[in-house]
């Protein structure tokens, strides 16, 4: 990425070609790794811990959750054809320049750990390339990039991509010169769904720059409007491969001095592009049945032009993929433990609390009252932030009633109540407070009914004149009838601690009566005045506390 110096020299990008075409990768492949510090913690996927198709099933997920997120503003004018096509352009770019591979583990065979890349001596001819190396990998502590004679003793590495000079790291092939402050700085290198978020941020300066100004660029343009294929092209040839956007069109000119290097990634474009037909996914991209259903619905939809993201919304919503972010063992801690090849997979059964990412800026509506939704997929996810990126905490059935006391976005904020703690997974990662849910799958009921404000009306009494009482007087203020009855919720409603004493309302337990036709069992009744319009309900099943009557409908007694 940024600043190939050698002319129609691709760096890792013919490297999906490679993969199936050249009998030599293994040793080729060897060549172009820089083996890491076992008492580093690495975070995501790692090639060679599970089998194949579960390693790049759990990248295709991450590719997926993170290109949407940044694709949204799309769906939001409902413009699908850029939706779909920066969809596209994501899953491009970590083939082509990484052959959407960043750590892997191997055995230490004596052969695998390279001299000239752990030491630097690969950046020989570059002193800012040195530089950058040394300080970010060498002169720390620990040393994250260790000489190999120090690993000598390590029965397995992780491992990381780099490019043919070293100048270009990962996945993405972030190069480490432009890149140090913004990535390398601050570690993302060492996590898979970071680096391809910082990749995927820089794919989108680039195809939203064209994409906004495309009157501006010929190569976009054709006799049916924008070129979308063109547009993915651009996206790649100006802000990501050489650093500014003028360069966009450089695709379209053949005798540009990066000629070869466009062409190659027009064929990782194509075979993308392929991946409609079964046989192309099982070769290219072979990923676990869901995901494999889902890949070649997207490129349909991005070449149908279809007015829809349902697909891939509702498999990021209502699917999961297990371990896109693992914290992954230190290698000192697993010495003895072998390499898992295809087709075992052995995932960790102990959950790993992964640390949310920052919750981003997005314009938050408080409901007042409280709003209650029911939901209406199938089965819905719930998480511990408001986008897909964030933990899955677990799943509300079809038909589930929850209560939102707030919108962020296309997200609802949760109240933590006993029904949502019903349906967190046993083996959930997600960290404390605020949970979520997507709107579009939940249908507002309308809000959650709250009590009524306490009024006491003062004022003076009239003389009573005598009379004979036959009959008991109904109930008065503060008077109790304590026959047990039966009766049913009218709806969701709060429950307090106590009934109103004046004007002050007894504090709410955090439990709620609901939904409508849940059966109650009422201990008590209580009118607060003689003038009030409905009584008190003191309730002993199935929570217990007070409730205001106009939120119960007697049934009978018990």
């Amino acid at each position: 990425m940024w600043t190939k110096k050698l002319k129609k020299l691709n760096c890792i990008l013919a490297l999906s070609s490679l993969i199936v075409t050249q009998p030599s990768f293994a040793d080729w492949m060897d060549k172009q790794m820089f083996s890491i510090n076992p008492s580093i913690q690495l975070y995501g996927p790692i090639q060679g811990t599970v089998s194949s198709k579960e390693y790049k099933t759990k990248i295709l997920r991450i590719i997926l959750e993170e290109a949407h997120e940044k694709a949204r503003e799309y769906l939001q004018v409902g413009d699908f054809e850029g939706y779909w096509g920066f969809i596209i352009a994501a899953l491009t770019v970590p083939l082509h320049e990484g052959g959407n591979l960043h750590f892997r583990k191997v055995e230490n065979d004596g052969k695998k750990c390279q001299d000239r890349s752990n030491s630097g001596s690969i950046f020989s001819s570059s002193t800012k390339y040195t530089n950058v190396f040394n300080r970010i990998f060498k002169n720390v502590s620990p040393v994250a990039l260790p000489d190999c004679n120090v690993l000598n003793q390590q029965e397995f590495l992780y491992q990381l991509l780099h490019g043919h000079d070293g100048s270009d790291l990962g996945i993405m092939q972030v190069n480490l010169y432009w890149h140090e402050r913004n990535y390398l700085a601050v570690g993302d290198w060492k996590s898979v769904r970071k680096t391809i978020r910082y990749g995927l941020q820089l794919v989108k300066n680039g195809y939203s720059g064209v994409y906004r100004n495309s009157n501006r660029y010929s190569c976009v343009q054709s006799s049916n409007g924008i070129s979308y294929d063109n547009l993915i092209r651009a996206s790649w040839s100006g802000i990501y491969n050489s650093g500014n956007l003028s360069s966009s069109c450089r695709f379209a000119n053949p005798n540009s001095d990066w000629a070869q290097n466009d062409i190659n990634f027009k064929n990782s474009l194509e075979k993308i592009k392929s991946l409609d037909e079964s046989s192309n996914r099982n070769r290219y991209y072979s990923v676990n049945a869901t995901e494999d259903q889902v890949l070649g619905q997207i490129v349909e939809h991005y070449k149908n032009k279809t007015q829809s993201a349902a697909i891939l919304t509702n498999y990021l919503l209502n699917e999961r993929v297990a371990g896109t972010d693992q914290v992954q063992p230190l290698l000192g801690a697993i010495s003895d433990t072998p390499v898992v090849t295809d087709p075992v997979v052995d995932e960790p059964t102990t959950p790993v609390v992964v640390p949310r990412p920052p919750v981003t800026n997005i314009a938050r509506r408080e409901f007042v009252p409280e709003r209650v939704y029911e939901v209406t997929a199938t089965s819905l996810n719930f998480r511990d932030g408001p986008g897909t990126q964030f933990n899955d905490c677990g799943n509300l059935p079809n038909k589930t009633e929850v209560i939102a006391k707030a919108v962020q976005g296309d997200w609802l904020e949760l109240v933590e109540d006993e029904s949502l703690a019903y349906y967190y997974e046993s083996n959930h990662k997600c960290g404390s407070g605020v949970k979520y849910a997507h709107k579009n799958f939940l249908a507002d009921k309308g809000p959650l009914y709250d009590d009524p404000e306490v009024i006491v009306v003062v004022a003076p009494l009239p003389t009573p004149t005598p009379v004979v009482v036959v009959e008991p007087t109904p109930v008065g203020s503060d008077q109790v009838q304590d026959l047990r009855k039966m009766g049913r919720a009218k709806g969701w409603a709060k429950v307090r601690e106590d009934r109103p004493s004046g004007y002050t309302m007894a504090p709410a337990t955090g439990q709620v009566i609901g939904p409508a036709g849940q059966e109650l069992i009422i201990a008590e009744i209580v009118w607060n005045s003689s003038n009030s319009t409905h009584p008190w309900y003191r309730i002993d099943s199935p929570v217990k506390g007070w409730v205001y009557g106009q939120y119960i409908e007697l049934v009978s007694e018990e």
